[in-house]
C-alpha cells in the first residue's frame, strides 16, 4: 500500500493525495500529513548526555533519546523556535500539535528533567526516570508574533 493511500480522499471519481491535489497548498498540507503519518518525523535522535537545550527539529522528530551519566536538564527551544520550525513545515494555527518522548536509557538512577524554554509551559511530572520514557504533547496555544505561547504536557 503506497503511503499516500492513507490519506486518499475521493470526490467524483478522483483520489486527493500527495502529488495530485487540487491545488499547491492543499499537497502540501496532504504531503505533510502523509509524511507525518507515515514515520518521516519519527526517526530517533540522540540528544545531548548533559544538560542542554533542545533544537526544535529534534523535538519535531518524536523520539529524543539520551544516556546521562548524571541527572540532567533538557531544556525545550522557545516558543518562536517551536513555532518557526513547525511553520517551516506547514501552517501552524492555534490548537496544532504533535507528540514527542523523551528516552532515558540510563541503567541506574538518573533522571533526566524536562524545563520549559521562553514562552513554553509545562504541565505533568516533567522527570523521566532511568530505563523509561517519558510521553509528551506540544500544543501551540498563541501563534501571534511576539506573543508566541506553547504548552507541552506529559501524557
Amino acid at each position: 500500500m503506497s503511503q499516500a493511500s492513507y490519506f486518499d480522499l475521493t470526490k467524483s471519481g478522483q483520489v486527493l493525495g500527495p502529488g495530485n491535489a487540487v491545488d499547491a497548498s492543499l499537497d502540501a498540507r496532504l504531503t505533510d500529513l502523509s509524511a507525518r503519518f507515515a514515520g518521516t518525523y519519527l526517526a530517533d535522535v540522540s540528544v545531548s548526555n548533559t544538560s542542554a537545550t533542545l533544537v526544535a527539529t529534534d523535538v519535531q522528530s518524536g523520539i529524543l533519546k539520551t544516556t546521562p551519566a548524571v541527572a540532567i536538564t533538557l531544556t525545550t527551544p522557545t516558543a518562536v523556535a517551536l513555532l518557526a520550525a513547525e511553520a517551516a513545515v506547514s501552517p501552524v494555527v492555534v490548537g496544532r500539535g504533535y507528540e514527542f518522548n523523551v528516552v532515558n536509557l540510563a541503567s541506574v538512577t538518573y533522571t533526566v528533567t524536562l524545563a520549559a524554554g521562553n514562552g513554553v509551559t509545562l504541565i505533568g511530572n516533567a522527570v523521566v526516570g532511568p530505563n523509561s520514557n517519558g510521553r509528551f504533547y506540544l500544543r501551540f496555544t498563541n501563534v501571534t508574533a511576539s506573543t508566541e505561547a506553547v504548552t507541552v504536557i506529559r501524557l
